[in-house]
């Protein structure tokens, strides 16, 4: 995975990603890796040459220069792999876009190993804070959590494709606890072997899709071949907090496949 100087075109110039940054050291991104990324802001985990005992995000604008370190999470609450969405003000206030034009909200979901359940957890850039863990209504496996991508932000919620559905968290935009709110999974039906290959997305007429592509090869003594498979699953998100627990995906699968 590239490297937070990498992804930002400076590897061949070591000074010049502090101009991106007045307030951060270019180094900071030696060891940097994303991890998601909304509306032209970028979240990078930053990393030490030797191993560290916390996990500290940074969330910056390569176009404007703002950067935020986040307070670092350790000891305890420190996760080890997790999911991590990113809401902009347009996420959280659509009807007011003067609202919060800086402001965000940093969601990470992970397994609390020690107490054995799926955890969130929410940074308000307002409050500059990390709020107190909550627990998820869905459990998430560890091995999903080692392989989970990017998340599809859609009318305020945020969603990661897992095995047999996306997790959907939805936050409370003036909840100043900074707590995770409207948890649920919305079920669809993709291939277990796919895990590693999903990619969320939201279409231009706001339809929440899933993306996925599989490749196998067939030998028989001499020969050799192989086969790519993508599918498109939409899938219509019509519930709200309240009903949530009754979501349900109505899918569309359109599938290439080339040999």
């Amino acid at each position: 995975m590239a490297s937070g100087r990498r992804l930002l075109g400076c590897e061949t110039i070591p000074a010049s990603i502090g101009s991106f940054f007045d307030a951060l050291d270019g180094a900071v991104f030696d060891y940097s890796r994303p991890v998601a990324s909304r509306n032209g802001r970028l979240v990078l985990e930053l990393w030490r040459e030797t191993r560290a005992d916390d996990v500290t995000l940074c969330v910056c604008s390569p176009m404007t220069g703002d950067a935020v370190v986040l307070p670092p999470l350790s000891g305890e609450d420190k996760p080890t792999d997790y999911g991590c969405a990113l809401l902009t003000g347009d996420d959280l206030h659509p009807n007011n876009p003067r609202r919060g034009t800086k402001s965000f909200r940093l969601l990470l979901v992970y397994n609390n190993r020690r107490r054995g359940f799926t955890a969130l957890r929410c940074y308000c850039s307002d409050t500059g804070r990390w709020g107190a863990e909550a627990r998820s209504a869905v459990s998430v496996s560890d091995g999903e959590l080692r392989h989970i991508g990017g998340a599809a932000v859609l009318r305020g919620v945020a969603f990661w494709p897992l095995d047999h559905g996306a997790l959907g968290v939805r936050l409370d935009a003036d909840d100043r606890e900074e707590q995770a709110m409207g948890v649920h999974l919305l079920p669809y039906d993709c291939p277990h072997d796919w895990l590693k290959t999903r990619l969320p997305g939201v279409s231009p007429d706001n339809r929440l899709f899933l993306a996925t592509s599989a490749c196998w090869v067939a030998m028989a003594r001499s020969w050799r071949r192989s086969r790519t498979s993508t599918s498109l699953v939409e899938m219509e998100t019509t519930s709200s907090s309240r009903t949530a627990g009754r979501n349900r995906a109505l899918m569309r699968r359109r599938s290439r496949c080339t040999t």
